[in-house]
């Protein structure tokens, strides 16, 4: 009477690994087109960009304005900086974002389609 479910269990997983192989086998894979608002940035701003949200978390919530860190962007040859002005978290690149964009709209160069 134990087999059963187990039994169930198994063919079940068969199943959804078989159907999940399946769906990636293909290679059409579509791009999603950029949402609107969004600021693409180069990889390395946007890995610099989740590394110090993932670091810093929720502190980042507060009233003031306030310097979470510099780094010097190889790929743009220029200084970037991940701030909190007035709430909002956000990044100052010279090439990517000269005028400050909010952290949550920037996207890396892969979500941009080929052209």
């Amino acid at each position: 009477m134990n087999a059963c479910p187990a039994r169930s269990l198994a063919l079940f997983t068969m199943a959804a690994v078989s159907l999940a192989l399946g769906a990636c086998a293909g290679d059409k894979h579509t791009m999603v087109a950029q949402k609107p608002g969004t600021t693409v940035v180069c990889q390395e701003c946007y890995d610099q960009i989740q590394k110090v949200r993932h670091t810093s978390g929720s502190r980042w919530n507060s009233g003031y304005d306030q310097l979470h860190a510099v780094h010097q962007c190889a790929s743009c040859r220029t200084e970037m900086s991940v701030y909190t002005e007035g709430g909002v978290t956000k990044v100052k690149c010279a090439k990517c974002a000269p005028s400050g964009v909010a952290c949550d709209l920037c996207v890396p160069p892969s979500v941009v389609p080929p052209r």
